[in-house]
């Protein structure tokens, strides 16, 4: 046996058990009377980002490319991007996109190809959707029937008819006729006819007792166009179409039927003749409705 075997009979870490008595921990607990991070709390009192916002005094962005489909890959023609060097290239193409904003856009040029814009280089690997970032036309579009339609596109004769009554309302009556036809007496009283019997019941859609009859000799057909003032600042219209030259032939088109450029164009002027005397007029409403009627569209349409 040992002459001092001091570590059976006492061992020495109780000795100076301070981590029992007093955890250390616990000496100086500065983190739970003052929290280290709120002595200088500067980004409650000033957040760091909002000291120097570059981001909105200098947009960098203007400058910077969409991303290349790889190394060595363009995308649409896109020139590869210019290096930035000490910053004063991406300075210059930054101020040159300040520049353009300011400036109103330049007509692009068309090259005859479907009415599309010519094809130009610049950052255009991502597409939003619009026509100038397409490569073709969408499918639904008839490029063929287009052009078609702009080389046979002709002015067509208006003529202002009167003012009329009929199914209760105080109609204006226009004839709109195609080169080589007339619309006749015969034909202004079947127009007439026929919106009488539209327009007695009028009130049903509620309409305000004004309306505008076209009486329209076309190249492939006779049509009668009814169009009515109702409330809530809208309008309705009825289409009746037939073949040309027989007017008791006349009948309700298909739903949906719409003016044509031609009609659309007479309606426009009568737009704003309901809007310029009969909305915006001033005096009693017999005087405006007289303006009203008074103001009318002749000549060429286009």
């Amino acid at each position: 046996m040992p002459l001092y075997p001091l570590y059976p009979l006492y061992p020495l870490y109780p000795l100076y058990p301070v981590y029992l008595l007093y955890p250390v921990y616990l000496l100086y607990p500065v983190y739970l009377l003052y929290p280290v991070y709120l002595l200088y709390p500067v980004y409650l009192l000033y957040p760091v980002y909002l000291l120097y916002p570059v981001y909105l005094l200098y947009p960098v962005y203007p400058a910077t490319r969409a991303p290349s489909p790889g190394p060595g890959v363009l995308c649409c023609g896109a020139a590869p991007a210019r290096p930035t060097g000490n910053g004063r290239p991406l300075r210059r193409a930054a101020e040159r996109s300040s520049r353009s904003a300011a400036s109103p856009p330049r007509r692009e040029r068309r090259d005859g190809r479907n009415g599309r814009p010519p094809e130009t280089g610049g950052a255009c690997a991502l597409h939003d959707g619009r026509m100038s970032d397409r490569e073709e036309l969408p499918q639904a579009v008839d490029a063929e029937a287009l052009l078609a339609l702009a080389d046979e596109h002709h002015a067509r004769t208006t003529r202002a008819l009167g003012t009329r009554e009929a199914g209760g309302h105080v109609v204006k009556v226009y004839a709109l006729e195609a080169p080589g036809r007339v619309v006749t007496e015969r034909d202004e009283a079947a127009a007439l006819r026929i919106a009488g019997a539209h327009l007695g019941l009028g009130r049903s859609r509620g309409s305000l007792g004004l309306a505008v009859l076209i009486v329209h000799a076309g190249g492939d057909g006779d049509y009668v166009l009814v169009h009515s003032w109702i409330e809530g600042y809208m309008s309705d219209l009825a289409v009746f179409v037939g073949p040309a030259g027989q007017p008791d032939q006349l009948r309700p088109g298909r739903v949906g039927l719409a003016p044509c450029v031609w009609e659309a164009a007479v309606l426009a002027h009568e737009r704003d003749a309901f809007t310029r005397h009969v909305l915006d007029g001033s005096g009693p409403l017999a005087n405006r409705l007289a303006a009203w009627g008074a103001d009318t569209t002749a000549g060429g349409v286009r």
